[in-house]
């Protein structure tokens, strides 16, 4: 459980600059502290059988910063003793790529569903609006016969709040098809002031409690 020997690739990949940094350390020190139980488990197999497959897990490095070890150990004789060698691998970077791609992958997943959203949602906007339009102008009609209960200041701002729920939808609709864009190579002018409105304006929800933007 304690190091024994270290060659100079482990002094690099461990951060510390001479063996007797690390000689005589318990192994389990520069581990992190939610993998711990994991690899002192590890350990004892090796002992006890031989040899354990590769896994990776989180090492510390001498400045504290952590990085992602995938290794392997085998049980030998080194010196007359019977210890446990492991050899390693850092994968940080490996690990941060895949981390990277599933992200991609899931953005990838969510414009797909924001396209089919933006579609769904516009078909039943096209013909509320046109509704809307038609309304409008039998108003000032159907005013003339008297035949509703409301003034006529009311019924307008009903009106006029249903054709500004209507001009949000369809921002909101815009806003999901240009997140859904992707694959299109053409070259065209960009209001890069208009896009950042629009992120800011999807965000709004979760970022008012916590920030606000200048």
């Amino acid at each position: 459980g304690r190091f024994i020997y270290t060659n100079p690739a482990a002094l690099r990949l461990l951060g510390v600059e001479r063996p007797d940094q690390l000689i005589g350390r318990a192994v389990l020190e520069l581990v992190h502290p939610d993998d711990r139980k994991q690899i002192g488990e590890r350990m004892d197999r090796v002992t006890r059988e031989g040899a354990v497959l590769r896994s990776t897990v989180r090492m510390i490095r001498g400045d504290g910063s952590v990085f992602a070890l995938d290794g392997e150990a085998i049980r030998i004789d080194f010196d007359g003793a019977a210890s446990n060698m492991v050899m390693g691998y850092d994968v940080t970077e490996r690990d941060e790529t895949f981390s990277r791609m599933a992200l991609a992958d899931r953005m990838l997943s969510v414009g797909t569903l924001a396209a089919g959203v933006a579609h769904e949602i516009n078909n039943p906007l096209a013909y509320v609006a046109a509704n809307l339009e038609t309304l409008a102008a039998e108003l000032p009609n159907m005013l003339l016969d008297h035949r509703s209960r409301l003034r006529e200041t009311s019924l307008r701002a009903l009106v006029s709040d249903a054709r500004e729920g209507v001009t949000r939808m369809s921002a909101i609709v815009q806003d999901l098809r240009s997140l859904s864009r992707h694959g299109d190579d053409s070259s065209r002018p960009i209001d890069v002031g208009g896009v950042l409105a629009s992120s800011i304006k999807m965000a709004h929800n979760e970022i008012r409690h916590r920030a606000r933007i200048t």
